[in-house]
């Protein structure tokens, strides 16, 4: 072991962000986008806060895909665990999106636009690609680091973008795609178009 008093700090082991050698080559939590320092706070200039923007499919598709509204309750829970200077907004769509609110840090007010979403109701089509292209858009020239997030179960009946075009987009702002399907039936490979981490 490179550090007897750690149990978590051998040869081999797997490097996590917890401020140890895990793995004892090249020091601590190398290769790892942490932002932490001492104190697990993190350094704001050289580690900036996150702006979520998240993509909520309110299509009637949902009615089978998430019948318990689970994806909300996964959203609040999320928006607890965001850091007090990250900054989250809602998007909901079916034919058509809606931006719920604008960027905010308040856990309180976004769980607040978050149940808003949730009350609009199941209904419609879906146009997946048309509110990619509405949350990408609201990313403003600021410091904070970008991640979109879309939950749906991967049926665009309405978009008018490609996946392609979209991502290519996003990458040209820094934002990082994530897709969460959602049933049973979930089109991966369309939603796997949108990603851009990796």
């Amino acid at each position: 072991d490179c550090n007897d008093e750690e149990k978590k700090s051998h040869p081999g082991g797997i490097e996590i962000c917890d401020l140890l050698d895990n793995n004892c080559v090249n020091g601590i939590d190398e290769g790892l986008d942490c932002c932490w320092n001492i104190g697990e706070k993190k350094d704001l200039e050289l580690c900036p806060p996150y702006d979520f923007v998240f993509v909520i499919d309110n299509s009637s598709s949902m009615d089978s895909s998430d019948p318990d509204g689970i994806r909300y309750e996964g959203l609040s829970n999320l928006v607890e665990q965001m850091s007090d200077d990250d900054r989250g907004l809602i998007i909901h769509f079916n034919s058509t999106p809606t931006k719920v609110g604008y960027f905010t840090s308040n856990k309180a007010q976004l769980v607040g636009f978050i149940n808003e979403a949730k009350n609009s109701g199941n209904s419609g089509y879906t146009n997946i690609s048309g509110s990619v292209k509405l949350g990408i858009e609201q990313y403003e020239d600021n410091l904070q680091k970008r991640a979109l997030i879309l939950l749906t179960d991967g049926y665009d009946s309405e978009g008018d973008y490609y996946p392609s075009y979209l991502k290519q987009e996003a990458q040209k702002k820094e934002i990082k795609i994530f897709t969460l399907g959602l049933g049973s039936d979930v089109n991966e490979d369309y939603l796997k178009q949108f990603v851009t981490y990796g």
